[in-house]
């Protein structure tokens, strides 16, 4: 019997499902309710939180007017600005025509090694062995006509030279073992031509031999050309026990001082480079770099001026094995200049504090005129933008109160654009000088509400009346529009301000939803319940009438079974 049963109204030919379905969808009209309740709620709270963006803005543009000093805005311009370059600066400066004369630029104090580190070559050892800081390449070079092969592993420096000195090649060539240089010069003296690649037969050379002893690109003078850099030199990269200086110097572990601050060195961990980069890195306020044509280390000040760098050799010999201890220094010198015909000098070539409030780049020797004008546009710029920024903040405030928005009818909101525009058009007594409100600088109202800004007559203002438009904006008392209306917004919108008590995590609006959300909780809690009691109902009473068809079944077949008596 239980097999053959169906809750789906099979007995009783009714569609419970659907009667229960409808009689919950009517059930749950508070819940709808509640749903457009919470809509209404989260538009409220994401118009609200709009809005305090638009406000905040606005408090943004009245600030700045606070901020800045908001006549004196300035261009400053040079004549020359090869000679110097003129930049407004912190203060306020004074309008004028300034004549400046640089007379010498500063620059800093430049020491050079006295003498170059690296070995210099052996030229009786073979080329691959031979401390060459170019390795040579096997191959055809050529002088003159003339094609000569070299084998770096057979051949040294000294073979080279005189299977070019044996040549007809028309040159003679030479080493010098102080210069560490080659020289190779036309025999028949003059300042005949010499080529080094008119012998090949595609006029390229397959070694690097020239190159390698830095003749590629040297100058002829008087038929000869002489090496434009050393053959050998220090290998910057490799560990200072393995960089190979001259006469065989050893750097000993320790420290030495540049500048009074102590640098450390340990030879078989440190290259050169690493030294140098620790000394960069240092408060020795110089910069220090390995010249790879010279071999030599330059170190140059960070500060210009004429004062020396002071090198102290420590428990380390590394100072004198650079032959920085006793270094040439080319004494940097300060900036001297005229403004006005006045002498001045700076340690520097950036000064900011010759012409008030300006900032002066000096960039050559020369003359240049300074002009100062007051930048009117800019300060038109600056209302411009904070009128525009006012009537953003009132149209949008409009439109959220107006019939079809989201805070339609919200007189708190409303009242906000009312306060805005009684500060703006409010009498500040503080001002000076016969001015009191907007409208007598040419602020004023159009049909539509919004603000209109004359310029003209804003420009008439600032120029009669500079210091009474300043105060009407903002002044020391804090009565000006913009100290005003800066005021009033941050009480509405900062933190714990009037939109924050609405729309943050604690607010009014976030309550309301959670408060809801609960209340919906709950009545879906109790339509659960609802729904299964009214399901078991109509599953009792398919039981029933179940049962009343198993019985007036049985009774037809007892009353069939009487009929046969009859």
């Amino acid at each position: 019997m239980g097999s053959s049963f169906s809750a789906g109204g099979l007995v009783s030919g009714l569609d419970t499902d659907s009667m229960v379905r409808q009689l919950m969808e009517l059930e749950r009209k508070p819940i709808q309710r509640i749903d457009n309740r919470i809509e209404a709620a989260e538009k409220e709270q994401e118009a609200i939180g709009k809005l305090r963006e638009t406000l905040q803005s606005l408090q943004g543009q009245a600030d700045a007017l606070r901020a800045q000093d908001l006549l004196n805005q300035f261009d400053a311009s040079s004549s020359e600005e090869s000679v110097v370059r003129a930049e407004v600066g912190s203060g306020a400066p004074a309008a004028g025509t300034y004549e400046v004369e640089v007379l010498q630029l500063a620059n800093p104090t430049l020491a050079t090694s006295s003498g170059k580190m690296g070995a210099a070559i052996d030229p009786d050892a073979s080329l691959s062995n031979s401390g060459m800081r170019t390795r040579v390449s096997r191959g055809q070079f050529g002088i003159n006509g003339v094609t000569f092969d070299v084998d770096p592993a057979q051949h040294s420096l000294r073979d080279v030279l005189d299977l070019i000195n044996g040549s007809d090649a028309g040159v003679t060539a030479s080493y010098d073992a102080i210069t560490d240089k080659v020289t190779i010069e036309n025999t028949g003296g003059g300042d005949t031509y010499i080529n080094f690649h008119g012998s090949l037969e595609d006029g390229q050379a397959s070694s690097n031999f020239i190159e390698a002893i830095n003749l590629d690109g040297a100058i002829a003078e008087d038929g000869a050309m002489t090496s434009t850099q050393t053959l050998g030199a220090v290998n910057y990269t490799q560990t200072l026990a393995d960089a190979g200086f001259v006469d065989g110097q050893e750097v000993t572990a320790g420290s030495f001082k540049v500048n009074g601050i102590q640098i450390n060195v340990d030879p078989n961990e440190d290259s050169l480079q690493d030294v140098l980069d620790r000394i960069n890195s240092s408060a020795a306020n110089v910069t220090a770099s390995y010249d790879n044509i010279g071999d030599r280390i330059r170190v140059e000040a960070l500060t210009p001026g004429a004062t020396q760098i002071s090198f102290v050799s420590g428990s380390s010999n590394f100072l004198d094995v650079m032959n920085l201890s006793d270094a040439e220094q080319e004494l940097g010198q300060s900036a001297e200049f005229t403004v006005n015909g006045q002498k001045q000098s700076r340690n520097t070539n950036t000064i900011t504090d010759a012409i008030g409030g300006i900032e002066l780049n000096l960039r050559s020797v020369g003359a240049s005129s300074v002009t100062i004008e007051r930048d009117e546009e800019a300060t038109v710029e600056s209302v411009r933008e904070f009128i525009d920024a006012f009537n953003g903040a009132s149209s949008e405030v409009r439109n959220l109160t107006g019939r079809e928005g989201a805070l339609s009818n919200d007189s708190t909101i409303r009242q906000v654009e009312s306060m805005m525009r009684g500060i703006l058009f409010g009498v500040v007594d503080e001002a000076g000088g016969g001015l009191e409100t907007l409208l007598q600088v040419g602020v004023t109202t159009g049909r539509d509400s919004s603000l209109q800004f004359d310029e003209e007559r804003f420009l008439e203002a600032l120029r009669s009346n500079s210091s009474g438009v300043q105060a009407l904006f903002s002044n020391a008392d804090n009565t000006g529009i913009a100290d005003r209306l800066e005021n009033y917004l941050d009480g509405v919108t900062g933190r714990r301000g009037m939109l924050d008590s609405r729309t943050s995590p604690s607010g009014s609006l976030a309550q309301r939803i959670r408060g809801l959300n609960d209340q919906k909780e709950r009545i879906e809690g109790r339509l659960q319940q609802r729904e299964a009691r009214l399901r078991r109902e109509f599953l009792q009473m398919e039981r029933m009438m179940l049962a009343f068809q198993e019985q007036g079944a049985a009774l037809n077949n007892l009353g069939a079974g009487f009929g046969r008596f009859y």
